[in-house]
């Protein structure tokens, strides 16, 4: 090979070398990514095995019947159990956020017909308490809700969801337990004075004081105990106004939550396989690269000493 031929492949072998060093340095920062993947796995895993729930023991049937508790059952415990936040806020769902909105709107809107002249107190309050109902249960008003049973409210007086029990459109323990829930956002909602439309000083009351979360949260129980153990909330004897805790209530137990365990150990082990596949892969091409980079170290260094002996033999020529 001649000098200026043994040069041009020494520049070729070294730039493929560099190709190859920076190649094979990109694969390590893809494997370090893969490792740190693989740790998220395996930690989001373990919380799965880790994840615990609370459980109250209840005896509504007249069993003692154990029940996950979530936000929602906490309303049908009979419990007195209330979860809130340590600034006092209570937690309920969307939908009996808008409900106790509605109730509220009713109650500080002075041109609805809770607020008209003539209208009695007694009158006003049953409207905010209709306005709760009708709304919690999907519909725009006591009408319409009649309506949906092919009923007219015209026809009927009272409460109409006594009315609706009584013709057995709705059962006792429902209604019972959303008039319960109502009753006990309006006894803690901030206050505020309004007028009615013939001047009279009456009180309405605001959501101010509760917050809401969706269906999803209100009736995962992990959240819950998630919720309490991070410290941001506690549960509230209503009766007591007192915080209630696990070794407290002998009715409240910790236990395991399995619930998504399948689902949990189903992804870890896709998510690992599919890691391990990418670096099997990955440990394949650093090895040709390797073996590649081997070969070109071996012939660079015969190139080298190749051109070294030219050069020796030049000088040894002239001199």
């Amino acid at each position: 090979m001649g000098m200026s031929a043994s040069q041009a492949r020494l520049l070729s072998i070294t730039s493929r070398i560099s190709d190859i060093e920076f190649k094979s340095q990109q694969i390590s920062n893809v494997k370090i990514r893969l490792a740190d993947e693989s740790e998220k796995v395996a930690n989001a895993y373990t919380q799965a095995l880790n994840k615990q729930k609370y459980t109250y023991t209840s005896y509504a049937t007249g069993k003692a019947q154990s029940i996950d508790l979530t936000v929602n059952n906490l309303y049908k415990s009979g419990s007195n159990l209330q979860l809130v936040r340590r600034d006092g806020k209570q937690i309920v769902s969307k939908t009996v956020y808008n409900a106790f909105s509605a109730a509220a709107n009713a109650a500080t809107n002075t041109n609805s017909w809770a607020n008209r002249a003539g209208c009695n107190d007694t009158g006003r309050e049953h409207d905010t308490y209709y306005a709760f109902m009708h709304t919690i249960y999907g519909f725009n008003s006591v009408s319409a809700q009649f309506a949906s049973y092919n009923l007219n409210w015209g026809d009927y007086s009272g409460n109409p969801y006594e009315v609706l029990v009584e013709l057995g459109k709705l059962s006792k323990s429902d209604v019972d337990e959303k008039t319960a829930l109502y009753e006990s956002l309006k006894a803690d909602a901030p206050k505020v004075a309004t007028k009615t439309a013939d001047g009279r000083d009456v009180e309405g009351f605001t959501t101010g004081n509760i917050m809401y979360f969706d269906e999803k949260t209100m009736n995962d129980p992990s959240w819950l105990y998630e919720a309490i153990e991070s410290g941001e909330f506690m549960l509230l004897n209503t009766a007591t106004e007192e915080e209630v805790s696990v070794s407290g209530n002998i009715q409240l137990q910790i236990v395991s939550d399995s619930t998504g365990l399948a689902k949990a150990e189903a992804e870890y082990n896709a998510a690992t396989a599919k890691i391990n596949t990418k670096e099997k892969k990955l440990d394949n091409e650093l090895k040709s690269l390797d073996t590649e980079h081997n070969a070109l170290k071996t012939e660079f260094d015969s190139v080298k000493s190749l051109i070294g002996d030219n050069v020796e033999k030049s000088f040894n020529l002239f001199s």
